[in-house]
């Protein structure tokens, strides 16, 4: 049950990031240059290496941070805002 209400609670904000920023390309919204203009591709892609990254944090006993820092990296996210996760 609770791994079902955490897959739901994730599409749910996942699919309302990429709603939100396909509003504000439809209004030409100043977006930052290291803003995230998030897509189906992109959720898809961040949401598998975030489960991905979990299950190997869990297995090995390292924090998630250890992992999901890289990624964050490799997705151009500002330096300052991974960290700061």
């Amino acid at each position: 049950g609770q791994f079902i209400w955490t897959i739901g609670f994730a599409a749910f904000f996942g699919i309302k990031n990429v709603m939100k920023t396909n509003e504000r390309l439809a209004v030409n919204y100043p977006f930052n240059d290291m803003d995230i203009l998030w897509d189906y591709k992109k959720l898809q892609f961040y949401s598998f290496f975030t489960f991905l990254a979990g299950i190997i944090a869990g297995l090995i006993g390292v924090g998630g941070g250890m992992v999901l820092g890289p990624l964050m990296i490799a997705m151009e996210v500002n330096p300052r805002v991974s960290t700061s996760t």
